[in-house]
């Protein structure tokens, strides 16, 4: 009876390798792998993302605006992996709140 412990030992190893994996630390698309971009998880104002798989542009004409923490927008909806956006963000809805100063 060892070889299924074995079988099912390797499939745990594989299971857990899969989906442990995360994209590279980035700051700039140009920190990612060809057809990956530098993304940043919604709700973080820190600078560092990770590099994900697409998007190449909006996907089902369904892109929402976010207020990005630097008061530029950025992108996120349709084509972009649950819970991030193209930059840093709090998540607001864009577009910024104009500073009464």
């Amino acid at each position: 009876m060892r070889t299924p412990v074995i079988l099912v030992s390797m499939v745990v190893a594989v299971i857990a390798i899969g989906c442990s994996s995360t994209g590279s630390v980035c700051t700039t698309n140009a920190d990612c792998a060809s057809g990956q971009r530098c993304l940043f998880p919604i709700g973080s104002c820190s600078a560092t993302g990770q590099c994900e798989s697409g998007p190449s542009g909006p996907e089902g004409n369904s892109e929402e605006e976010l207020c990005g923490c630097n008061g530029s927008i950025v992108a996120t909806g349709c084509g972009f992996p649950n819970g991030f956006a193209s930059g840093p963000t709090t998540g607001a809805s864009g577009p910024c709140p104009v500073d009464a100063n």
